[in-house]
This record gives C-alpha cells, sequence and structure tokens, in this order.
C-alpha cells in the first residue's frame, strides 16, 4: 500500500489505512455515549451518506482494485477513546455487478486483520431512517499485531458501495451503537 506525504505526516488517517478499512491491501443510542467525553459524537457525510463520528474526520483517497476493476475509493475516519472508526465509498463502474466486489471487499478485509470467522447480525431498520444492515463482528490482528475486535457493514445506494468500520481492542456499546445508529443513505 502507498502512502502520499500528506498522508505520512497524519498518523491517524496512516494508521485507519494499514487496518484495511480502506479495504485492500482495505452505532445505536446516541444518548449513551453523551456521557463519554472522549467520545464528542457530529454528524458527517461521504458522498451522500449521512452517519455520525465521534471525533473530527480525516479524509483522503486511494485507487483500489475489486474483482479485476480499478476503482477510486474515498475514506473518512477518525480515532477517538482507543477505537478507530472509517467510513469508505466506491462508486461502481457502469454495468457492473456490485455483489463480487462486495464480497472481495469483506474478504480482503477480514483477511487483511487476519481475522477467525466473523459473525453476522442483522440490526434492523430505524424509525429514524437508517437502513437495514448486516454486521460482521470479528476479531483478528491490527497492523501492529496486537488483538482487535472488529464490527464491519456493507451497504449498497444504488450504483455506490459503504463501508463502515469500527476497530479497537474492545468494542463498547457507547462506540458501536451511535456509530451505527446514525447512518442513512443518499
Amino acid at each position: 500500500m502507498q502512502i502520499d506525504a500528506e498522508q505520512a505526516a497524519n498518523p491517524v488517517l496512516t494508521r485507519w489505512l494499514g487496518y484495511g478499512a480502506s479495504c485492500l491491501a482495505p452505532a445505536l443510542m446516541l444518548a449513551a455515549a453523551a456521557c463519554s467525553p472522549s467520545l464528542n459524537w457530529r454528524n458527517a457525510t461521504l458522498d451522500g451518506l449521512r452517519f455520525s463520528l465521534p471525533c473530527k474526520p480525516d479524509t483522503a483517497e486511494r485507487p483500489v482494485v475489486l474483482d479485476g476493476h480499478s476503482l477510486s475509493m474515498a475514506m473518512a475516519g477518525c480515532q477517538a477513546d482507543g477505537a478507530l472508526f472509517a467510513v469508505s465509498r466506491i462508486a461502481l463502474p457502469p454495468g457492473t455487478e456490485a455483489a463480487p466486489l462486495l464480497l472481495q471487499w469483506r474478504q480482503a478485509t477480514l483477511a487483511r486483520m487476519q481475522a477467525g470467522p466473523a459473525t453476522e447480525r442483522t440490526l434492523p431498520a430505524s424509525a429514524q431512517g437508517s437502513p437495514a444492515m448486516v454486521i460482521y463482528a470479528a476479531s483478528g490482528r491490527n497492523p501492529q499485531g496486537e488483538p482487535v475486535q472488529a464490527q464491519l457493514v456493507w451497504l449498497q445506494s444504488g450504483t455506490t458501495l459503504f463501508h463502515l468500520a469500527l476497530y479497537a481492542s474492545r468494542i463498547s456499546a457507547e462506540m458501536q451503537e451511535p456509530f451505527l445508529s446514525a447512518v442513512q443513505l443518499p
């Protein structure tokens, strides 16, 4: 994975890119998190996807290859309370099926973190407009070789694919719930 000079000067973004949230190489009750001073939730967007992050996001864009397609991946993410929060976006080329790309993206992300088998659970759509989503929970290693847990979601909106990722040594409800509950597709 290549990192440009601006990214190298930003340790949070560099660590984030190394996690695989960017995919290849790369959250439900706001009130519960309001008590945590290290998680200062704010609204953010990435190409029409609305979500919340507990810190000011860094952004980047980089090329990736999925299912033989050279694609541009836009990313936004930040680190707070020992956790890494990341959102990525890929636009599908015309006439491209999403399923093979999503499968390869998921496999690459799990392989990058040396994850054991992931468990799946479905989060139903919310009255606030969050879509139904399948959350993949996995344990593995971060780029420094330390144990890490991940909560991973892939979504599609038209010809755009999104990936939400939360990485931490221990994921708490105060991290996960606000991150995932605020998601609204474009």
